[in-house]
C-alpha cells in the first residue's frame, strides 16, 4: 500500500490523497485512486474495500474499483471545507474523539498542511480530555484553541476541558472557553479567516455537527453581505445558492444525525 498526502498551502489547493495499491495475486495491475477520505486508516480502508469487491465479485475490473474508492466519502473524517469568511484558507472537521483518532488526526494535519491553525474543541464528559488535551498541545501545530461543548446532545463538562488545557499548554498558545458552541464556532471562522490560518475542529461528532449548521450559516452571511469570494466546496453560481439556501432546513434536521452515525465507522481506530 503507497500513499501520498495531499499538500495544502498558498500555491497548492489539492484536498486528495493519491493511492497505489499492489496485490499481484488478485489483480492484474495496481489500484490507483485519488481518495477525498484522508489519513493512513483511510489508504487501509481503501485495500480491504477493493481486495472485498474482487474476492465478493471475480469479474469486477480494476477500472470499476478505482471509480468505487473515488466517488468514497464520509463527512466529518478528516473532511476539508473552505472557510466562508476566507476561501484561501480550510476548515478541518475531524470527528475524533479518543487518543488514538486524536493522533490520527494530528498525523493527518501535519502532513498535509504547511502552517500551523486554530483549534475548536468540545468533548463528552466521559472522554479521555487530559490526554487528547496533551496531544493537541504536544503536537505543536496550533496557535490558538476555542474550547466549547460538543453541542447540547451528549453530557459535558466545560471547566474539566478548560482545566486540561490549562495544565498542559503552559503557556505555549492562547485559549477562550464558552459553553455557548454556536458562538465559538462563529468566532473561530471569523477569526482564522482574518488570520488567514487553517481551522482544525475535533473532539465529537456532535461538535462536527455544529460546527457544519456553523458553516451553512457562513455561508448565508458571506453570500448576502458579499464579505467573502468563494464557498464551502466550490464557488457557487446563482443556481446552487439558490438550491443550498432552500435546502437549509435538510441540513438543520438531518446533518447532526448522519455524523453522530459516523462514530460508529472505524471502531479499530476509534
Amino acid at each position: 500500500i503507497e500513499y501520498e498526502y495531499p499538500k495544502i498551502n498558498e500555491n497548492i489547493d489539492s484536498n486528495k490523497m493519491n493511492v497505489e495499491l499492489t496485490f499481484n495475486k488478485f489483480f492484474s495491475r495496481p489500484i490507483k485512486a485519488n481518495l477525498s477520505l484522508i489519513g493512513k486508516v483511510q489508504a487501509e480502508n481503501a485495500a480491504l474495500a477493493a481486495l472485498c469487491a474482487k474476492i465478493l465479485f471475480n469479474d469486477i475490473s480494476e477500472d470499476i474499483i478505482e471509480k468505487g474508492l473515488e466517488n468514497a466519502f464520509l463527512s466529518g473524517r478528516f473532511e476539508i471545507l473552505e472557510n466562508p469568511f476566507n476561501p484561501r484558507k480550510k476548515i478541518i472537521l475531524d470527528g475524533a474523539h479518543t487518543v488514538n483518532s486524536i493522533l490520527g488526526t494530528i498525523d493527518s494535519f501535519r502532513k498535509t498542511f504547511q502552517n500551523k491553525a486554530n483549534l475548536v474543541f468540545g468533548a463528552a464528559k466521559d472522554k479521555d480530555i487530559q490526554h487528547i488535551a496533551k496531544e493537541l498541545i504536544d503536537c505543536q501545530l496550533l496557535e490558538k484553541a476555542f474550547l466549547t461543548k460538543p453541542g447540547s446532545v451528549k453530557q459535558s463538562d466545560l471547566s474539566l476541558v478548560e482545566k486540561a488545557f490549562q495544565e498542559k499548554a503552559k503557556n505555549q498558545f492562547t485559549f477562550v472557553a464558552d459553553e455557548d458552541y454556536t458562538k465559538i464556532l462563529e468566532s473561530a471562522f471569523l477569526e482564522s479567516g482574518k488570520e488567514n490560518k487553517p481551522l482544525l475542529i475535533t473532539g465529537s461528532f456532535y461538535l462536527i455537527a455544529e460546527a457544519i449548521v456553523g458553516l451553512v450559516g457562513g455561508i448565508l452571511l458571506a453570500v448576502l453581505t458579499k464579505k467573502a469570494e468563494g464557498l464551502v466546496y466550490n464557488r457557487l453560481d446563482k443556481i446552487g445558492i439558490a438550491t443550498n439556501i432552500i435546502l437549509i432546513p435538510v441540513y438543520l434536521s438531518l446533518s447532526p444525525l448522519a455524523l453522530a452515525l459516523g462514530m460508529f465507522s472505524y471502531p479499530e481506530y476509534d
